[in-house]
């Protein structure tokens, strides 16, 4: 079993209590996709995820999950950020290592707001949610789970009209207590 479920089984006890069969999901920093795969077992491999994941090397990890469990056919992975502007920004990262976090958009910060010497940078796509979900004519998400260490606040402003949307059910945000909005 993936450590991510075992840290958060908050997350993991919302997942079985809300997707269902044919649901869509949004993972917004879905790492190598232990939750994307929550999910999916949950919905007996009958639901939609769309699962964002910025860093190069942990989308690499989440692509072959998806291909090993044999789950294109429900699991979508995007290698894009997700926030308040559509833009090219930069991410930077805290490790190269596949499935590590702590990763900054914009500035290398930290979500305790404290500066970090990144490993690397590297300039990245980053979507409003709303413009992705247009652009791309995606379906609403049922269920949205927003896991991104530090940038919850600015993907919600980016997602103000998929939070309108009556197709959003429920929600899941883990939000820093030191993120400012």
């Amino acid at each position: 079993k993936s450590k991510a479920c075992k840290d958060e089984p908050e997350t993991v006890k919302w997942i079985k209590e809300n997707i269902k069969r044919g649901d869509v999901f949004y993972d917004v920093g879905a790492n190598v996709g232990a939750f994307s795969f929550v999910a999916w077992a949950v919905s007996k491999k009958n639901c939609k995820i769309y699962a964002f994941e910025p860093s190069f090397a942990t989308f690499d990890a989440l692509c072959r999950n998806i291909l090993l469990n044999g789950a294109q056919n429900e699991v979508t992975p995007f290698n894009v950020a997700l926030g308040q502007r559509t833009e090219l920004t930069d991410l930077y990262y805290t490790s190269i290592t596949p499935g590590k976090c702590q990763h900054a958009i914009g500035s290398p910060k930290n979500s305790n707001l404290e500066n970090f010497i990144p490993q690397a940078k590297l300039a990245i796509s980053c979507y409003r949610l709303d413009d992705l979900i247009r652009t791309l004519q995606l379906p609403q998400p049922n269920y949205l789970k927003i896991d991104v260490d530090g940038i919850e606040f600015a993907i919600l402003k980016g997602a103000e009209e998929s939070l309108r949307n009556p197709a959003l059910k429920s929600i899941l945000v883990e939000v820093n207590s030191n993120e400012s909005g």
